[in-house]
């Protein structure tokens, strides 16, 4: 196995390809092997994937206490952000920028729907946008949350 492999690197080498020598180097450094053996505090492997989420999860629950939740405040209280311009070509341009391979948002639309009938879409969306801001500044106003 050991020999396939000088073999293959050898011909890689010789080959004078940078992109083909290239990907071999990201595919190399790349690793994929997930999460490996762990001990726990009696020294013993766990390599059951259950331990090992256990193992993980009690750590994490013991070093993570919530303090994490109180981020300080970069700007004073009387701060207010009164408006939001949202232009068409700004929601176009946004649309896009969508990558039409990934899955689908929390609304089960997927990217491609928005790529594809996006000039359709920007003025709606746009004026939605700023709808729903609007309304959500005049609820926090009276206290309320939308």
């Amino acid at each position: 196995m050991r020999n396939y492999e000088i073999k293959k690197e050898q011909n890689l080498i010789a080959a004078i390809n940078a992109g083909q020598f290239f990907n071999f180097v990201n595919m190399k450094l790349s690793s994929k092997s997930g999460i490996g053996a762990l001990r726990n505090s009696a020294g013993k492997l766990l390599t059951g994937d259950k331990q090992r989420a256990d193992m993980l999860n009690t750590y994490f629950s013991s070093v993570c206490n919530g303090d994490l939740l109180n981020i300080e405040k970069r700007v004073d209280n009387d701060v207010r952000l009164e408006f939001i311009h949202f232009d068409q070509a700004a929601v176009m341009k946004a649309m896009k920028k969508l990558k039409p391979n990934q899955a689908s948002g929390p609304d089960g639309l997927p990217p491609q729907l928005f790529k594809s009938v996006g000039r359709c879409l920007a003025e709606p969306l746009s004026i939605l946008c700023l709808v729903r801001f609007s309304l959500s500044i005049k609820y926090q106003a009276c206290g309320l949350k939308l």
